[in-house]
């Protein structure tokens, strides 16, 4: 699953590429993908950092020196500590068990400890708890 606002810009970019396919014309590489250059074709990896990511960190005053492997390790980093639940993130990141993500991800579990044992001592000692 993926957020409404993210589907909905991805259909709109579908309508964007259904105008190049038809200006390309026969020239079009039918190679059904979602994100390729004007002509229909997978894009070029030098390309795509050079056209796309770095203007876009530029424009968001983040280091150029960003690569996609850092975006998803950022992603992941930001996931957990979000609290979304490991077995989640380790699915999205298509690691084929959440030992490999807890080994990777592990820098971000000291603050979820502090919070769970914050979680702990209020269900243990809060005026709520002694109602229990």
């Amino acid at each position: 699953p993926i957020p409404e606002e993210v589907a909905d810009r991805l259909q709109r970019y579908r309508k964007t590429q259904a105008e190049h396919r038809l200006k390309a014309g026969p020239e079009w590489g039918n190679h059904n993908l979602l994100f390729c250059d004007r002509q229909g074709e997978p894009l070029d990896r030098q390309n795509l950092l050079r056209r796309h990511l770095r203007p876009l960190l530029k424009k968001a005053d983040i280091s150029s020196d960003l690569t996609l492997y850092s975006l998803r390790h950022s992603c992941a980093t930001l996931m957990l500590a979000a609290g979304i639940h490991p077995k989640i993130v380790s699915e999205r990141l298509g690691h084929s068990s959440i030992t490999i993500t807890l080994d990777i991800y592990s820098h971000v579990l000291p603050n979820m400890q502090v919070e769970a044992s914050e979680t702990i001592g209020e269900m243990l000692f809060s005026d709520n708890a002694t109602k229990m």
